[in-house]
């Protein structure tokens, strides 16, 4: 790692006086760590590196829009709400987003290499049908499965396979361009009484689940969905001992998870759930099991923040239980599977996110930080002099951004949780201005955010560890993030992007 010199101090002078309104920032810590591109649960912040603390973002004088300006982007859209636990098991595949046609294919596949679905969840995504689904290695468990059927075919099957001594293990719906549609996973496997039931409105849900409890009856599985407006439910029931239980459902996304962390404190895992959209609001049911099993559950995932929460699991050991899809108002969890470039001078933080934002919305674009650099300096040896004094010099993000017809609103301040939350939702990062205590600036882009208020970031001010040429991924606690972004960064303005 290079050392601070008085000769790179007096360059930092001498380009401050050929650049008007440059601020010049000092370097106190050039202590590095950097962590690669995961996705990792709760870490608060990632220490900066040498680089990022030396890169300038120049400010931009004259607020284009204000806060209020940037206005609400909330919007419905495909949500997920997944269990991952550890303990061993069978092998396994899972996929997602999944029209019905892919899900036959992966079917047909997956049954072929003596694989069984054990979970099966069809949801809304705008006017298609979509399924998420999980397959284990066979076991010599007899099973049957159907999806796309409407009410009255599946009631048939249901009837027929009952009669055969088959018993549910997944069961779903979801109201799709107006039809209501099923799928299902039954098996032939454990003898104890049970008994489902579908199209059930919050009243009869209720009504019908105090009635099998009452019996002797535990839940086992339940999943939401809209119709007409209102919550329906399936749901199934059996009669067996088991674990301790609690259900819930008709819950706001706040009260779903409130009950959710305060059973995980108390020992219970997440074994079954589910969303539906009523009006703006979703409304969530859950199972939770007290278990012996450690688990880790999500919900209110878009498919990016799904796939992430998927292999930080597997990295964690950890194995999907169940997953279910649902059409949402308000996501929880979103990651753009964002990839940030590794700046390739040290104030050169406003290039990297520039170029890596122009390659997210155009992956074929072959843009380089250096051909960047050229054009906004009207030069031509900046790819091969980069570190010259004449090419290595800071920018401003913001114009950077709007050359290329990528910037959309700016803001000379932070924003508000929810409008990062908005953006990332609609698949816009956003570029964010960091100012440094002791002088300097730098450039970062918010690429999703995280239940609790959290905020992937993505900074190409140090290298990750599993590929040198991307910077780093981690999530950062939402306050921290706008008052003290690795120990001494203060978020000073914001910018909206777009395709």
């Amino acid at each position: 790692m290079p050392l601070v010199s008085n000769r790179y101090c007096l360059r930092a002078m001498m380009i401050r006086t050929k650049l008007r309104n440059l601020d010049y920032g000092t370097i106190s810590d050039l202590r590095m760590i950097t962590i690669g591109p995961i996705y990792i649960a709760r870490p608060l912040a990632c220490i900066v590196s040498y680089y990022a603390k030396q890169c300038w973002d120049q400010s931009f004088h004259g607020v284009l829009f204000t806060q209020e300006g940037m206005g609400a982007l909330q919007m419905a859209q495909s949500l997920l709400m997944a269990s991952f636990e550890s303990g061993a098991g069978p092998a396994f595949v899972a996929r997602h987003g999944q029209t019905a046609a892919d899900y036959q294919a992966t079917f047909d596949e997956w049954t072929g290499k003596q694989y069984q679905p054990v979970c099966v969840s069809v949801y809304r995504d705008g006017t298609t049908a979509r399924y998420a689904s999980i397959f284990h290695q066979k076991n010599g468990v007899a099973f049957v499965a159907r999806h796309g059927l409407d009410g009255s075919q599946y009631q048939s099957q249901v009837t027929a396979w009952t009669k055969e001594g088959y018993r549910p293990r997944s069961l779903s719906a979801a109201t799709v361009d107006g039809k209501t549609v099923f799928a299902c996973v039954y098996e032939k496997n454990g003898s104890a009484e049970w008994a489902a039931r579908h199209g059930l409105s919050a009243a009869d849900y209720q009504s019908v689940f105090n009635d099998m409890v009452g019996k002797g009856f535990r839940p086992r599985a339940v999943c939401p969905y809209t119709v007409d407006g209102k919550d329906h439910y399936i749901a199934w029931w059996e009669k067996s001992p088991g674990n301790a239980w609690v259900a819930r459902h008709g819950l706001s996304e706040s009260a779903f998870r409130q009950t959710h962390e305060s059973l995980a404190a108390q020992g219970y895992d997440l074994v079954s759930g589910g969303s539906c959209l009523v009006g703006s609001s979703d409304r969530y049911a859950g199972i939770w099991e007290k278990r012996s099993a450690s688990s880790i559950g999500h919900h209110g995932m878009t498919s990016g923040a799904y796939q992430a929460n998927f292999e930080a699991a597997l990295a964690q050991k950890l194995r999907p239980s169940f997953v279910s899809g649902s059409w949402g108002a308000v996501p929880v969890d979103v990651n753009l599977r964002f990839r940030i470039q590794r700046q390739q001078q040290s104030q050169w933080c406003w290039a990297a996110c520039s170029v890596s934002v122009r390659r997210y919305y155009q992956p074929a674009s072959t843009l380089t930080q250096c051909q960047l650099v050229n054009t906004r300096r009207g030069r031509s040896d900046c790819c091969t002099s980069g570190s010259s004094m004449a090419c290595n010099l800071p920018d401003n993000t913001a114009d950077a951004l709007d050359g290329l017809g990528h910037l959309g609103t700016l803001t000379g301040s932070s924003v508000d949780y929810s409008v990062l939350r908005d953006q990332s939702a609609a698949g816009r990062p956003t570029f964010l201005r960091i100012q440094w205590s002791g002088g300097g600036r730098h450039a970062i882009l918010a690429t999703g955010v995280e239940d609790g208020e959290f905020v992937i970031v993505c900074d190409p001010g140090s290298s990750s560890a599993v590929d040198p040429s991307l910077g780093t991924t981690s999530v950062v606690d939402y306050d921290t993030l706008r008052t003290a972004y690795n120990g001494s960064g203060t978020w000073i303005a914001t910018g909206t992007t777009n395709s």
